[in-house]
């Protein structure tokens, strides 16, 4: 268990490749990954309270279904770039469903962070849904976005990865 006593804590390098589990936070408190982010066999459990952040010199590796970040993180944005982010994230019951988000441009022109993470079980909706929508898993559903909610992003690409063969997720190729 890592956490910090104070917030900010930042480590060099985080590494995942001997099977067991490592569980961050217990408070509230931001940790920061400074050098790069390995998950190679092993997951990173992150408690509700705390916010993991990849710095922008962070490079993430790895990620696959015995290795991922449960309840997400975020990445560092450097302001006026263009850059695809991959998170490697999933839920305790074993699902990986990592989400890219494609090239895409901001309305803040300084840094700034994003992030996603997979939660178990499907969307709550307010509103119907057009007649026509397809494909809503029960079983996964994501959050994403900028950790300043005033932030304006347009002109993305996000996909999203499901699995239809292991645990379904009631989502098929249309």
């Amino acid at each position: 268990t890592i956490s910090a006593v104070t917030s900010g804590l930042t480590v060099d390098k985080l590494r995942l490749s001997s099977g067991k589990n490592l569980t961050i936070g217990s408070t509230s408190e931001i940790i920061t990954v400074k050098d790069s982010l390995i998950l190679n066999y092993g997951l990173v459990n992150v408690n509700s309270y705390t916010r993991l952040h990849t710095s922008a010199a962070a490079g993430v590796s790895g990620g696959n279904d015995t290795s991922f970040v449960v309840n997400g993180y975020s990445i560092h944005h450097v302001g006026n770039t263009s850059k695809t982010y991959t998170w490697h994230i999933g839920h305790t019951s074993g699902d990986y469903r990592p989400v890219t988000l494609g090239s895409f441009s901001t309305s803040k022109t300084t840094d700034q962070y994003f992030f996603a993470r997979c939660i178990n079980g499907g969307p709550a909706f307010s509103v119907a849904l057009p007649s026509n929508t397809k494909n809503i898993s029960t079983v996964n559903h994501w959050e994403v976005g900028a950790e300043e909610p005033s932030t304006v992003t347009s002109a993305y690409t996000l996909t999203f990865d499901y699995d239809s063969a292991t645990t379904d997720d009631g989502v098929w190729d249309a």
